[in-house]
């Protein structure tokens, strides 16, 4: 297939992710560009689709849906190395090969498909590949209801399996299929999979690796469980792999000697008999990096940061945090529970064995899912406390795209409610199902749960049913509402069924908004007449003069605002800016001390645009109120950002946020009202803290007037 420009290959994902049509106002919101953009851009996209045979379906008003899906994802896979979202084609044929190699279930079509994410004509294609390979080495594979299957005694298979991955196995191939196996297929204890990895590597060429891992711990006093040994073991082979192939990690401050100077000297001593063995000069990075591993395995026990415990862990943190900020659970939505799961398993792998995986939706991600972003951060860095496994920010907003997807679908259904409705028709079984289906298809919140006669009606239990359609006038009292409807559903039914929907929607709104001023007025501390009318007004949706701009102009006065400062290094900026915060009882100074440790250890400096920037930590802290200061430096200072690389930073945003929810708040507030050309250069311009004062409120005036004119084009 041809390329596409990067533009229209995120359109293309936005299409794909889709369930129906997409809007070009919905792509351009995603995409951050303007609507005539986009639909500028959708031309070459519809040019491309025509050529390589994708169907795309436009209407009017509706927008453009995908509808040819596998042969996008036959595009995403065959551009993998381009942007990094599938596995390449080459890997994917050698984990084909490993799979019949090892002789498990694990070469079934549909099996692959879920691993490799890819269509089934893809699979289909890489499985004839792997036949080839076979082909060539005079080797004849069967075709089995489990898949591809190589009739050989296990010795053979395994001397085959060693031939391939010594001569000319790509470590990556080898690495993402010990990441992606399914020890489930073999056995939940530690001893069987230790067999099912042995099935990997001859058991005799993982003599003198067994035996290094065993002085090792003889020598320290350790105990290993199965886990953590074939956990080590695994590390040390793939670091074989990787040396030999010139690649390194890079140094890690974490994996300082000086933490476990015992578990580093014992482990210099095995490393140097493999470099004896194996004619390899093993880099001092990788000999710190096995001995903080093998600290950290004393440490963690039996833990293993893929196995299905960890994954829990992660999720019960997680989940707590929902709770405790939402009052909600993750389990609620189980579908996305058991993806997030899956990708779990993955991540900490790639975390634990030094993989990297970038994610280039990451700033779109925190900007637009603000709260789900903070929310899987505060759950990242509880876990890493407690299990040494450190996930990058990438993986953290991978993360929060489930956390969002989760938590919107249980918002839309708390908010849309469904109907449990019966049918009552004299006109036999087919047409009472045909009604039925028809009442479904016009109205998504509605289930028809039963169709019933006239006769059944006084036996039938109606206390879990919220509305009765009946085609017959019935003579009967019943504790339900019935509405009287034709056998063909005509338009003035439909009239009459929307217009209950809409009146008993409102009703129970109103009842909602009752309670909770009835509740309000109870409070013991609801003495303040205004602050009473404020929350009557915040309950029935009444925003008035209390508008969220006013709110962030008074958490941040003039007094908080410094123009023009001198500062030599980023933490000296966020100092600076803090200042003021601290004066006035603010903030702790050990938030701001926790700001730096985050962002230095993370390299991870909040950028909000350019040269602006918004460092932050949890609210847990030291915040003591919710307030915003801001500093303007005269020369721009250089903060981390992800993959080692820096930028430019010259206005620096402290936030003070108490909980969770203000702090998404402002993240997503400060977003809007700096996404305005030559804002952050009005900034610049400012020589005076009241003169930065000033084009604050005039920003944000601007950022009022827009909001209101939205609204006003809205209710038209």
């Amino acid at each position: 297939m041809d390329m596409l420009s990067n533009r229209n290959e995120k359109i293309l994902q936005i299409l794909y992710r889709a369930n129906g049509f997409v809007t070009s106002h919905e792509i351009a919101e995603q995409l951050g560009i303007s609507v005539r953009t986009v639909q500028y851009t959708l031309r070459d996209l519809e040019d491309w689709a025509r050529k390589e045979q994708v169907r795309l379906e436009i209407k009017p008003k509706l927008g453009i849906r995908l509808l040819d899906k596998e042969k996008v994802v036959d595009f995403f896979t065959q551009t993998a190395e381009q942007n990094e979202n599938f596995l390449s084609g080459e890997t994917r044929v050698w984990i084909s090969i490993l799979s019949v190699l090892n002789g498990i279930d694990g070469t079934r079509v549909v099996t692959l498909m879920q691993k490799f994410q890819a269509s089934k004509t893809t699979v289909l294609k890489d499985l004839a590949k792997a036949e080839s390979y076979f082909e060539e080495r005079s080797l004849k594979l069967q075709r089995t209801r489990n898949g591809l299957l190589l009739p050989l005694e296990e010795k053979a298979r395994r001397k085959e399996m060693l031939e391939v991955i010594h001569r000319n196995f790509p470590v990556e191939a080898l690495a993402e299929y010990i990441f992606s196996s399914d020890y489930t297929l073999v056995s939940h204890s530690g001893n069987e999979r230790q067999k099912a990895i042995w099935n990997f590597f001859d058991m005799h060429k993982l003599k003198e690796l067994k035996e290094g891992m065993y002085y090792i711990l003889e020598a320290l006093g350790m105990q290993f469980g199965d886990m953590a040994f074939i956990d080590n073991l695994l590390w040390v082979l793939i670091t074989l792999g990787r040396v030999q192939k010139g690649q390194y990690l890079p140094r890690d401050e974490k994996a300082d000697p000086d933490r476990f100077p015992t578990e580093y000297r014992v482990v210099q001593e095995t490393i140097q008999s493999l470099e004896q063995k194996y004619r390899l000069q093993f880099p001092e990075q990788e000999v710190r990096y096995l001995a903080y591993r093998i600290a950290v395995s004393q440490k963690a026990g039996n833990a293993e940061a893929g196995s299905r415990c960890f994954v829990n862990e992660f999720l019960e943190i997680l989940n707590d945090i929902c709770r405790k900020e939402f009052n909600r659970s993750l389990s609620e939505n189980p579908e996305v529970v058991q993806n997030l799961k899956i990708h779990l398993q993955m991540a900490l792998q790639r975390a634990r064995y030094g993989i990297t995986s970038y994610n280039p939706l990451l700033d779109k991600i925190r900007t637009q899912y603000p709260m789900s972003y903070l929310i899987s951060e505060t759950a990242a860095h509880s876990f890493e406390r407690q299990k040494q496994v450190q996930l990058s920010a990438d993986e953290v907003a991978y993360i929060a795209t489930y956390v969002e997807l989760a938590l919107g679908e249980l918002e839309e259904r708390e908010n849309s409610k469904i109907y449990r409705a019966v049918v009552v028709c004299s006109m036999g079984f087919a047409t009472s199902k045909i009604l039925s289906l028809k009442i479904e298809n016009e109205f998504p919140n509605i289930r028809v749960i039963d169709q019933l006669s006239v006769a059944l009606i006084p036996r039938y239990d109606f206390t879990a049913i919220d509305l009765v359609f009946s085609t017959v006038d019935v003579r009967v009292m019943l504790a339900k509402p019935m509405l009287l409807i034709n056998p063909m559903l005509t338009g003035e039914d439909v009239r009459r069924i929307n217009e209950y929907l809409l009146a008993d929607s409102g009703e129970k709104l109103k009842k909602m908004q009752y309670q909770q001023i009835l509740e309000l007025l109870n409070r013991k501390e609801a003495t303040d007449m205004d602050e009473v009318v404020r929350g009557i007004r915040s309950i029935m949706g009444i925003t008035g003069e209390e508008s969220k701009l006013k709110t962030l102009l008074e958490l941040m006065p003039q007094k908080f605002c410094q123009a023009g400062v001198e500062a030599e290094t980023w933490e000296e900026g966020v100092w600076i800016a803090a200042e003021p915060l601290i004066r006035e009882q603010y903030i702790r100074e050990s938030y701001i001390c926790e700001i730096i440790r985050v962002n230095r250890e993370y390299n991870n400096f909040y950028l909000m645009g350019e040269q602006l920037s918004m460092p932050h930590a949890a609210p847990s802290a030291g915040v003591l109120r919710l307030a915003f200061s801001m500093a303007t430096l005269k020369k721009p200072v250089k903060v981390p950002v992800r993959n080692g690389k820096t930028a430019e930073v010259r206005v620096i945003l402290i936030l003070a946020a108490v909980d969770t929810k203000q702090h998404a708040g402002a993240l997503e507030e400060v977003a809007d009202i700096f996404d305005r050309q030559d804002a952050v250069e009005r900034l610049l311009n400012s020589q005076s803290s009241e003169n930065l004062y000033k084009v604050l409120q005039e920003i944000s005036g601007n950022f009022l007037d827009a909001e209101m004119k939205k609204t006003e084009d809205t209710k038209w």
